[in-house]
């Protein structure tokens, strides 16, 4: 694709899903995919730039576009602040040269009426009506959350049946099979943990049971269609009145759109049914340009423009080769035009956006921790591999296994380019060295095979000698894993556990917001680990070694909280097994002496859980 030509991402974000399609500029689709809610007004403008930036990468994995242009229309983004923090948080996050964003409603009524006169209705996990007359701006009707009705909408259909299924479980209504429609949808064995469900439930999570009763109703249960019935007449009642209010004409162009009207005929036809009583004559009619047509058209075609907010990628981009953390940062005020409190306050709050970015990583984590886990259990190591900062939290966090967990020093190790000498010292051009990190790996004893897992470190994954690494780990057949703070850096691991930490507060400076993040996934990715291979037990670390007073304290209270002894038994039963809690658990309940337990725990490779049959 010629770097000249644009690409076009178009977004339809909503509450309880959203959408992306990528088109080339001459319209043909390269891509599109589903994920879920990003509506700001619910999630906040943090988690809806997360999920849309997720979503977004999804699709554009494996297509080049170096003129990438964005479509939004997003659900809840009515604010025009807020839309412009949508624009440049998405411009920046996904390297675009443009951004465009309006709400959702926006982008449907003007990509489909333009400047006509128009109703449309809008049927998801929300609902509203939007009415204009020729010439003139739209304005809202209903659209008002869950609080003020939410009529006609999935969130609104759902409350319906669940009301409608109580009061058939107490009597005042006739046997309907929503009871255990609605129970299975919710992922609840009875109806009745329902209620408590309800009070923590978002409105996404209600929304998402429209869909059973609108099955139930397709198949004529009479209670699941009066709920339908209800709420289609609800939205019919408001698009009469926008059309009455407005002063529209009687036969004016009625659209509808929205997951509901998408997915159900029946609601879709007995909307159609309720419009039309009392001589109104629309033909309400799925709108032609809808989801990630009407954002595309944004970008395209829409003349009179609706409220959009843009944000065009100042020229050379905000990235550094790329790098997310190579960036100049958001702010217009400078690290060093602070004060000292305004200074340490940014900085906090950079960290805690830090903890916040690895949360959308869980998965990869806790994948990898399974993987970690089952190499200890096969007698691999865990292996971390980095440069400079990367390197050093990958050595500490090797070198504090051992003492937390009792492990052999060679259970987890850590490798950085340079040498031990690089913990202290800058070693130049380390980093860049893919020879050494070859050599590096091939220096272990034993040698590095398919039992191990190799873990590179790289806040911007793109750093040599730990791809390097990476590749010679994969010709061996070891699991490999690469944690960065680039989610768009190469895929050349088994996993990439790639927090978007975003720029860092003072550019490039990476010990900082990636090295927050970086830490508390090794920290994860070890502990996890640990944890799944039993060198934890009943939540205590098993394997502490009392090498002091204060240990020798911990691990006295630790055996005396697993097996009801006194703090003074617990002591001697310690010192029968040569200081090792987890032997000295087996002698106790096992009731063996110490060789034996010893001779358990070996043959169970350290797993206290397995040496005592309980797994």
């Amino acid at each position: 694709m010629s770097a000249d030509k644009p690409v076009f991402l178009a977004v339809d974000g909503g509450g309880t899903s959203s959408r992306a399609a990528l088109h080339a500029s001459s319209g043909e689709l390269l891509a599109h995919s589903e994920g879920g809610a990003s509506n700001p007004a619910a999630l906040g403008l943090h988690e809806s730039l997360r999920a849309l930036t997720a979503l977004a990468r999804t699709v554009l994995r494996g297509h080049k576009h170096p003129a990438l242009e964005i479509g939004a229309a997003i659900s809840g983004a009515r604010n025009a602040p807020l839309r412009d923090a949508l624009a440049r948080g998405l411009c920046e996050r996904l390297h675009a040269r443009r951004a465009a964003v309006c709400s959702d409603i926006d982008a449907l009524m003007f990509a489909n009426f333009g400047d006509k006169a128009g109703i449309a209705a809008i049927a998801g996990t929300g609902s509203s009506v939007v009415a204009k007359a020729a010439g003139g701006e739209p304005r809202l009707f209903g659209g008002r959350g869950a609080l003020f009705g939410d009529d006609g909408s999935a969130y609104g259909l759902a409350v319906c049946a669940l009301r409608a299924a109580a009061a058939s479980i107490d009597g005042l209504g006739e046997a309907t099979g929503l009871v255990d429609a609605l129970t299975h949808a919710a992922g609840k064995s009875a109806f009745a943990e329902l209620v408590g469900w309800s009070r923590t439930a978002m409105k996404s999570d209600v929304a998402r049971l429209a869909h059973a009763v609108t099955s139930l109703a397709e198949r004529g249960d009479r209670v699941a269609v009066g709920c339908v019935d209800e709420q289609a007449r609800h939205l019919a009642n408001l698009a009469r009145a926008a059309a009455k209010v407005m002063g529209l004409p009687q036969r004016v162009h009625l659209y509808v759109a929205g997951g509901l009207f998408e997915q159900c005929a029946l609601y879709r036809d007995r909307f159609a049914a309720f419009v039309n009583e009392q001589d109104f004559s629309a033909a309400p009619c799925l709108a032609p340009k809808r989801g990630t047509d009407a954002a595309l058209a944004l970008l395209t075609d829409i003349e009179p423009s609706p409220p959009i907010s843009y944000y065009d990628l100042p020229l050379g981009g905000t990235h550094v080769h790329g790098v997310p953390t190579e960036a100049r940062p958001p702010d217009d005020v400078p690290l060093d035009g602070l004060s000292a409190r305004a200074l340490v306050g940014r900085m906090h709050e950079s960290k805690r956006h830090a903890a916040d970015a690895v949360a959308p990583t869980l998965d990869a984590i806790a994948h990898t921790v399974e993987r970690i886990a089952a190499a200890f259990n096969s007698g691999g190591r865990l292996i971390y591999m980095g440069a400079g900062t990367s390197g050093r939290l990958g050595v500490m966090d090797a070198s504090e296994c051992p003492p937390t967990f009792g492990v052999d020093p060679g259970l987890v190790v850590g490798i950085i380019a340079g040498g031990d000498a690089a913990l202290r010292h800058s070693v130049e051009g380390a980093e860049d060295d893919e020879a050494a990190a070859v050599a590096d790996l091939q220096a272990l004893h034993p040698p590095l095979s398919s039992h191990d897992v190799l873990v590179g470190i790289a806040a911007s994954g793109t750093t040599p000698y730990v791809l390097s690494g990476i590749a010679y780990a994969c010709s061996v057949g070891a699991y490999t894993a690469l944690v960065s703070c680039n989610p768009d850096g190469p895929a050349v691991a088994d996993a990439h556990i790639a927090p978007d930490t975003g720029p860092e507060v003072l550019p490039g400076s990476t010990r900082l917001k990636a090295g927050t993040a970086t830490k508390l996934v090794l920290n994860m990715l070890s502990t996890g680990a640990m944890t799944l291979s039993g060198r934890v037990y009943g939540g205590y670390m098993i394997g502490v070694r009392p090498v002091n007073a204060k240990l020798r304290t911990r691990a006295a209270g630790i055996l005396a909280a697993l097996t009801g002894l006194t703090p003074h038994a617990a002591s001697e039963a310690l010192d029968a097994a040569k200081d090792r809690i987890p032997v000295a658990l087996l002698m106790h309940r096992l009731r063996v002496d110490c060789a034996e337990a010893e001779r358990r725990l070996e043959q169970a490779k350290g797993n206290v859980r397995a040496a005592l049959g309980e797994v």
